[in-house]
């Protein structure tokens, strides 16, 4: 019965030290959060907080995007943009088409097809996938083309009339603004054609004759890159919807 006694008491007594530490540990807490509440970092910690944007088009990334609607844009700032993700070069393009493509979808079949055609060359493969670029947009974004609907008018309403917030999903779509600023450029306004890029509009309207061999192989592989962005952006959807 003494030991139980002896034990108990020892219990207590170590217990009251555990107690009495806790609050001191718990006063000290509060009297380290209280100095940094008025400390010069947690000032500046907050001012970041507070200017971090709540709408993808109040970020320097929607900006630079919009910039790329401008007359005569060039390789150079398409490139740069793209450089800052990972889908940047013909390697990753390619595997990243390769993994995401949807085997239940007659477009992307039709130009996983057009790109494996040994027949066809590179300045071929890249006039025929622009022709479908229009219609694998569409299925990107789970919409069927209206009667005498206009391409344009359909994706200023998908990217930018109704993309706001910061979801992941407004950033996809910015990707796809910036990749449509380019592919569906007005090139009759344009005072010069930079050959490297897949500038539909002109192609389709003028041809591909003029274009290099260089020329072709550097807009056919941009235009990969842009394919597997969307590829990979109908993906991501697919999976969170």
């Amino acid at each position: 019965m003494e030991n139980w006694n002896d034990g108990s008491k020892k219990l207590s007594e170590t217990m009251g030290v555990i107690a009495k530490r806790a609050g001191e540990i718990g006063s000290e807490i509060t009297n380290v959060m209280n100095n940094f509440v008025k400390s010069e970092e947690f000032r500046r910690f907050e001012e970041i907080i507070s200017n971090v944007p709540d709408d993808v088009q109040k970020t320097e990334f929607f900006q630079n995007c919009k910039k790329m609607r401008k007359v005569n844009l060039t390789y150079e700032e398409v490139k740069l943009l793209f450089d800052e993700f990972e889908i940047c070069n013909i390697e990753k393009a390619k595997e990243v088409i390769y993994r995401y493509i949807d085997g239940n979808s007659v477009i992307h079949n039709y130009i996983k097809s057009i790109m494996e055609n040994n027949c066809l060359e590179n300045r071929e493969k890249l006039v025929i996938i622009l022709c479908h670029f229009e219609r694998l947009l569409y299925s990107t974004l789970r919409r069927e083309k209206k009667r005498r609907e206009k391409v344009g008018t359909m994706l200023k309403s998908e990217l930018i009339t109704s993309n706001y917030g910061m979801e992941s999903e407004n950033i996809y779509k910015t990707v796809l603004f910036a990749i449509k600023n380019v592919v569906f450029a007005n090139t009759d306004e344009f005072t010069k054609i930079d050959k490297r890029l897949p500038f539909r509009n002109n192609i389709l309207h003028r041809g591909i004759i003029d274009y290099s061999d260089e020329d072709v192989n550097i807009a056919y592989e941009t235009l990969l890159i842009f394919i597997a962005h969307v590829i990979d952006m109908n993906e991501s959807l697919f999976s969170e919807s």
